[in-house]
């Protein structure tokens, strides 16, 4: 009987044992990255700070811009604030709660105020984009390189100015195959597509997707951010600087990615590794400034979860589940 106690009881001090070096090892764990990260939460409460005195400063200081100069010039500012986004996205592991929520609003609340400074000092100004005098298009082509710019009614607070981008929007059941040539502009807005395919095999500087739905969308390098807001079941394959996706259902992201991505408000997120090929592509993705060994499409940053463990809002595809490599001649 007394044997059988002291191995219970050996059983159990060996249990409470290991507990204690795994909590350890977490704890260690968590002070490698902090010092990997260079951040505490009060270097990371002042550098905020700082970066939003910044952004404030510049917004200010936007009346004072020339006209000509203002659409660059928003760009850069909520360029900035992506910025903010993204850092702030990175220290989550570490951060309480209360600095993930004022970070959110900081966020929130420079976007509100660049939105509005850019809609008094730049008015939204609808046209059309020109006919090119060349050989004839085909008609979704056609359709494409006439679409309105500048049509999106919602509140938008990305760094985008529509009147610089080739939209293509309101189409189903399209296989649409855009061709450089006929993009006037390196900016490209998808919007309101459902049941659709979309190939635009050629370098971009911007990409917004808006309200598709059971659509794929492929593209060759994009050297700047792609934003991705309200849609459902659809697949992307997308090279790019980074990525904030906002309010996504179930869609399936294949990536090559220079920034780990930001996801909010979004369920049902699958990532893999970008797997298209094209005779041009590997030149473009270094004139794009992309590293070969830098992809970051497995380090999504959930900005709604706040725990150390893994996010349900998103998982990583297995090679067995990733769709066949997408090769074009």
């Amino acid at each position: 009987m007394e044997v059988e106690q002291s191995e219970v009881l050996a059983r159990i001090q060996a249990r409470h044992l290991d507990r204690n070096a795994k909590e350890q090892k977490r704890k260690i764990s968590l002070e490698v990255e902090q010092k990997k990260a260079g951040e505490s939460v009060e270097q990371f409460s002042r550098k905020l700070m700082e970066r939003k005195r910044n952004v404030e400063a510049k917004i200010d200081k936007a009346a004072s811009v020339k006209a000509e100069d203002l659409p660059s010039y928003f760009e850069e500012t909520m360029s900035e604030i992506f910025a903010i986004q993204r850092f702030a996205a990175e220290c989550t592991f570490f951060l309480p709660p209360y600095e993930v929520r004022q970070a959110r609003q900081i966020v929130s609340s420079l976007q509100q105020s660049a939105s509005k400074t850019k809609s008094e000092l730049l008015p939204r100004k609808r046209f059309r984009f020109r006919k090119r005098r060349t050989k004839k298009s085909k008609p979704d082509q056609t359709q494409a390189s006439d679409a309105k710019a500048g049509d999106a009614h919602s509140a938008e607070s990305s760094s985008l100015v529509e009147t610089t981008m080739h939209t293509i929007e309101s189409k189903n059941n399209i296989e649409l195959k855009l061709k450089e040539e006929d993009i006037h502009h390196k900016n490209i807005k998808f919007s309101s597509l459902s049941n659709s395919q979309v190939w635009a095999l050629f370098p971009t500087n911007t990409i917004r997707l808006t309200d598709l739905e059971k659509t794929t969308i492929i593209v060759g390098p994009v050297s700047g951010p792609v934003y991705i807001e309200r849609c459902t079941d659809c697949t992307f394959f997308l090279p790019c600087r980074q990525l904030r996706v906002h309010e996504v259902k179930g869609c399936t992201f294949y990536l090559n990615v220079m920034s780990k991505p930001i996801i909010e408000h979004c369920t049902g997120v699958r990532v893999g590794r970008y797997n298209v090929a094209y005779p041009t592509l590997e030149e473009e993705l270094e004139k794009a400034g992309f590293s070969k060994g830098t992809n970051c499409w497995n380090q999504v940053c959930d900005f709604n979860w706040l725990r150390d463990q893994q996010s349900p809002n998103w998982s990583a595809l297995k090679p067995e589940e990733e769709a066949a490599p997408q090769t074009f001649k």
